[in-house]
């Protein structure tokens, strides 16, 4: 019944009950326990797929680098020769994976059937009080593209992990409610939209965008 991982996720309570050896006690704890799975990290999900050559530390570089399963499945050999500690041959052991049609049906069975991986965060060692900082401007042009890259650039530096509106809108529900669980400090335009409510729900740290400027200068 079962021919890839996705494939578990597809099995009713019936299916399992089915099995030889298997008690409505075992099958109940085996559906909670994959759906639990569903709930996981992206550096998790990539070791778990087997890349060859891809361990522990490199699955984590990669979802660091990439954040997104799907920015990673269309990522080329040249992205993934930039990610820290990946060289030639582990960037093509990656590159011939994800460019395997069979491979990405897989991965792409595993996303339909809920499975989620959440974006890495890096926490924070230095002295920027954050561990991820949600750029939000009013629209999509509202700050310069200098101050953008400023901020996100000093944050990197200072060991936080700082996300514009092109990374967001790389996500899904899941995994925005995941990053802004773990966000410190949320810079926010005047329409910053429902983000900007959902993190005031979760107590996050809000600023304009003056006061992270000040921020930044005295971090700095």
């Amino acid at each position: 019944m079962v021919h890839t991982p996705a494939d578990l996720y597809t099995l009713t309570r019936d299916d399992w009950l089915s099995l030889e050896r298997m008690g409505e006690k075992s099958v109940d704890n085996l559906l909670a326990a994959l759906e639990a799975s569903k709930r996981t990290s992206l550096k998790r999900f990539i070791y778990a797929l087997g890349i060859r050559l891809v361990g522990e530390a490199t699955a984590r570089a990669l979802a660091l680098q990439f954040g997104t399963v799907e920015k990673l499945l269309a990522a080329g050999l040249t992205d993934l020769q930039a990610v820290r500690d990946v060289g030639p041959e582990v960037a093509q052991q990656i590159f011939d994976f994800t460019q395997t049609a069979e491979n990405r049906d897989a991965v792409g069975r595993l996303l339909a059937a809920g499975v989620h991986p959440a974006p890495e965060i890096v926490q924070a060692a230095g002295p920027f009080p954050t561990r991820v900082v949600p750029l939000e401007p009013s629209t999509s042009d509202a700050w310069d593209q200098r101050f953008l890259s400023d901020a996100i650039e000093l944050g990197n530096q200072l060991a936080a992990r700082s996300q514009d509106r092109r990374d967001w809108e790389g996500l899904d529900e899941l995994q925005r409610e995941t990053v802004l669980s773990l966000t410190s400090l949320f810079v926010a335009g005047e329409e910053a939209g429902t983000k900007l409510n959902k993190a005031k729900e979760l107590g996050v740290r809000i600023v304009d965008e003056s006061a992270f400027r000040a921020l930044l200068a005295e971090r700095a």
